[in-house]
């Protein structure tokens, strides 16, 4: 009798395309989530489109979005999605350390409700109002400090997971940076309304300068300039405009004596020459630094050059809010690029794997073609789960200050190298490693020593072709920028790194061909980590002058000085 068939690959296939549906699912919810954060909307506009992505994205019953003030021992619910209406009313304040949310927002770490009816962290009256089983709640953080609560509920026991926790954690990272972002915008739009109100009010610079005789525009402007410059006075100033000058100036003084002379001759030759400049003046008063917004506009008389007019108002904190929001942003973007392409292009891969082995399997019983298409899904989740580490390690350089300790650097290097061989078990890994100076190597860090020390040796090896990769480290003492420490130095014998990219490969927004070493987050992480422990990574050919016999990446971190060890000599 012929053999029956196995029901085995059927069973493999439900398997599988429930891990589709699975994926196809949490992509969507991340495009979506990526669409709404970088609207910079306001933020009451914000907050609810983010809970609503959530609460769908989770399979949530009901959720919660709570905002914390900086310094404010409360947290305020800032948006609700298919809750009661009269938990808005009675729960629109909560205390730190009170209720579900008042405690995660106080210790800052999130939690899972398995079932409420027996967990004493519960409160009884929201359990009833809600009629909720199972929850999940999150701080959102911000430069370290709780900004505000995701809660996420479902009326059934055991919903939530602790996989769950972390992927809303994840995201909770880049929902708080769009909150802030869209907080500095609003912050910006008022300032710039509190500007116009001034200047309604001319409470700003306003002046006028012109010469004693109209003068004919001339052909060489430089000349026309300095012209203007030497014997033009002021005829108008209000008190905004003597004020900013930081000493007294009255009506009839040269035109120079009000600005910064090299600053106001390079607007002044373009307002002559064209009509009308604005431009950015930077003026020292006292010890303050300040900026200025600068409007000059040509006054003529009978076709003659009579004059200048025009305002000039501070815009120091304008300025510096606005940069601060474009950094804000520009990391936004970053992580939501990484979220909708990156890890798109990876599940997308993975899908079109196990599309390719579902039609296999309808038409062949061939197990090595599954098992090999199995292993390429699994190295493209791997590689997933890689970008999400980085991710997480670029956050937490920005978000946390370092607690830091001590380690020995020559035992963190040992054991991060048993990782990355597990890591890439199928390639021969050979440290050659040299010692030049005697330990202990002590330096101050801490557990982001070993995303550090990974990272170099992951882009040692894929910049390596073949089965055996040799890398070679060496360490010593090392003195640098008048400050004592250690240089460790990774030297592959792989494609290397050309002279113009060398400094700009540690860059997290540079992009380049596939085909270089580095590509990615990876360095900029190891930078990241490096500069956290006030060190310095750069590299260099491991050949002087040959940058395609392989590259050396170059470590410098300070050395502890602390009792109780003593560095033999």
């Amino acid at each position: 009798m012929p053999d029956e068939p196995s029901t085995e690959p059927s069973i493999v296939v439900k398997e599988l395309q429930s891990e589709v549906s699975r994926l196809k699912h949490e992509i969507h919810m991340r495009a979506e989530l990526a669409r709404v954060v970088t609207s910079f909307t306001k933020p009451e506009e914000l907050m609810p489109n983010i809970l609503e992505v959530l609460c769908k994205g989770f399979g949530a019953s009901g959720g919660a979005l709570f905002f914390r003030e900086k310094g404010s021992s409360d947290i305020k619910l800032k948006a609700t999605y298919k809750f009661d209406a009269s938990y808005a009313m009675k729960y629109q304040k909560i205390h730190l350390g009170t209720h579900l949310t008042g405690l995660v927002a106080q210790t800052g770490e999130g939690m899972v409700i398995k079932d409420s009816s027996g967990d004493r962290r519960t409160t009884r009256d929201v359990v009833d109002i809600l009629k909720y089983r199972s929850a999940v709640v999150v701080p959102v953080t911000a430069e370290s400090e709780v900004v505000g609560i995701i809660a996420l509920v479902n009326d059934s026991p055991g919903f939530f997971t602790e996989t769950d926790l972390k992927k809303l954690e994840f995201m909770g990272a880049h929902i708080s940076l769009a909150i802030v972002n869209a907080f500095l915008n609003q912050e910006v739009m008022l300032e710039r309304e509190r500007t116009l109100d001034i200047l309604d009010r001319v409470d700003e610079g306003v002046y006028e300068a012109e010469m004693q005789v109209p003068f004919e525009k001339m052909q060489d402007i430089e000349a026309m300039t300095i012209t203007f410059y030497r014997n033009a006075t002021f005829t108008l100033l209000n008190p905004s405009f003597v004020r900013q000058c930081g000493f007294d100036l009255a009506l009839g003084s040269p035109v120079f004596k009000g600005f910064e002379d090299i600053q106001f001759f390079r607007m002044l030759r373009e307002v002559l020459d064209k009509g009308d400049v604005k431009g950015i003046e930077r003026k020292w008063l006292g010890e303050d630094e300040r900026q200025f917004e600068v409007s000059l506009v040509r006054v003529d008389k009978e076709g003659k050059i009579k004059g200048v007019k025009g305002t000039r108002r501070d815009v120091t904190n304008r300025v510096r809010m606005e940069e601060k929001l474009k950094e804000s942003k520009s990391q936004t973007e970053l992580y939501m690029d990484l979220l909708s392409h990156d890890i798109s292009n990876i599940n997308t891969s993975v899908l079109g794997f196990l599309d390719l082995m579902g039609e296999k399997l309808t038409r062949s019983k061939q197990s090595e073609d599954l098992r090999r298409y199995i292993a390429q899904c699994r190295s493209a989740l791997e590689r997933s789960n890689q970008m999400i580490s980085k991710v997480k390690s670029l956050s937490k350089i920005q978000r946390q200050s370092p607690e830091l300790s001590i380690t020995d650097l020559e035992e963190r290097v040992l054991k991060n190298l048993e990782k990355v061989r597990k890591q890439f078990g199928d390639r021969n890994i050979l440290l050659n490693f040299e010692a030049q100076d005697k330990g202990p190597f002590i330096v101050r860090c801490d557990e982001m020593i070993d995303d550090l020390v990974l990272n170099i040796f992951r882009n040692s090896i894929t910049n390596s072709q073949g089965k055996e990769v040799d890398i070679d480290l060496d360490i010593k003492d090392y003195r640098y920028n008048n400050v004592d420490g250690f240089l460790l130095s990774f030297s592959d014998h792989g494609r290397g790194i050309p002279d113009d990219m060398k400094e700009r490969l540690f860059d997290r927004r540079f992009r380049q061909d596939g085909n270089l070493p580095g590509s990615g987050l990876g360095l900029s992480v190891v930078r990241g980590i490096a500069e956290r422990y006030n060190g310095k990574i750069w590299v260099e050919d491991r050949v002087t002058g040959n940058h395609k016999a392989g590259a050396k990446f170059m470590l410098f971190l300070p050395s502890a000085r602390f009792e109780g060890i003593v560095k033999e000599t």
